[in-house]
């Protein structure tokens, strides 16, 4: 295959899988003998390919595929690959982020940075829970989390960066938004949240 631009997500002890830029999930099992088992979804188109990782959760791999054709995010069984749920997401949305799982005392979120805001999702089956923020030409970075709340930035030019309150529903601009620095936030890298201190890959390191 073209363009082995591979991410690697740990998916047991030993199972891993291997997301290629083409768009192929590949499940490789290393046990007495090797077994093989390989899931094809749809053909990215965007820019960067396919940049997000698959993100591990309990016994399901998570992967976001957001491209021009259909944006969409699927569950798969990280034993067998089989498809477990599937999140329609549009058209048209771009990211170059991988989804975040936040285990809050709320219940657990999956959290997405996109070209077109925040959104976040029930993990276990794909059911959309809130979305914040606005638009954002290159959403790259990841969020965290600390004390109960996520910490994010959109990325691109000196973008901005928040933190939010997980547990919302719907629209969460106006209720679970803690604070909100409008700029300045690195263009890549993501926030490091450590003992109460955000910490930025830029020039300088900025506390909240």
């Amino acid at each position: 295959m073209a363009l082995l631009s591979v991410s690697f997500a740990l998916a047991w002890v030993e199972r891993w899988s291997v997301t290629t830029a083409t768009g192929y999930l590949t499940l490789l099992t290393i046990l007495v003998g090797l077994s093989l088992g390989l899931a094809v979804f749809d053909r990215i188109s965007s820019a960067a390919v396919l940049s997000s990782s698959p993100t591990l959760y309990e016994d399901m791999l998570i992967l976001l595929c957001d491209h021009a054709q259909a944006s969409y995010l699927l569950g798969v069984d990280k034993r067998t690959s089989k498809d477990r749920w599937r999140a329609d997401r549009g058209k048209g949305r771009t990211s170059y982020s991988t989804p975040f799982i936040v285990r809050a005392s709320s219940g657990p979120e999956l959290i997405v940075n996109s070209s077109e805001r925040v959104d976040a999702y029930d993990p276990r089956d794909g059911t959309f829970l809130w979305h914040v923020g606005g638009s954002n030409q290159y959403p790259i970075p990841v969020p965290t989390f600390g004390n109960g709340v996520i910490y994010m930035t959109r990325g691109y030019r000196s973008g901005p960066y928040m933190a939010v309150k997980p547990g919302g529903r719907g629209d969460v601009s106006a209720s679970h938004v803690v604070w909100q620095v409008p700029t300045g936030a690195p263009y890549i890298s993501s926030l490091v949240y450590d003992a109460g201190l955000l910490y930025m890959g830029a020039t300088s390191a900025r506390s909240r």
